[in-house]
């Protein structure tokens, strides 16, 4: 999208009294685990390889965002592309809550993201099919 579409929506966002579905409908996001990559589908997305992937794990919490270096936040609900958080640094983050759980995944270059849905069972379901997938990935 362009800049002006942004700043249009997210003035329009501003306006209204926005609930937290009509937030993930304007900001969707998308995960498809794909043969040999993870593309995530959203404003700032991104694909990731297996191959670069040192290793995949849920987690019940994360360290507190310091800045967001490049990217989309929303009310607190939605965090979308490049940020800096505390005692790890730069990487991405898809978030639709900062509610617990969260699947994280580390990135053989020093980087992670950190991905979750507004429906904790989402994360979850990701999360395992990532990890299935990876498996197929290695033993094919």
């Amino acid at each position: 999208m362009k800049k002006a579409t942004w700043i249009f929506l997210l003035i329009i966002l501003a306006a209204c009294d926005v609930n937290d579905k009509s937030i993930y409908r304007a900001f969707p996001l998308e995960v498809k685990v794909e043969r040999d990559r993870i593309d995530i589908d959203c404003a700032h997305g991104t694909e990731v390889k297996f191959d670069g992937i040192r290793e995949v794990s849920m987690v019940e919490s994360m360290p507190d965002i310091i800045i967001r270096t490049g990217g989309v936040s929303i009310a607190d609900k939605v965090n979308y592309g490049n940020f800096k958080l505390e005692e790890i640094g730069d990487g991405k983050l898809y978030l639709q809550s900062r509610e617990s759980p969260y699947v994280k995944i580390d990135l053989k270059n020093g980087s992670f993201i950190f991905i979750n849905f507004d429906e904790s069972s989402k994360t979850k379901k990701l999360y395992v099919y990532i990890v299935e997938r990876m498996k197929d990935y290695y033993t094919e």
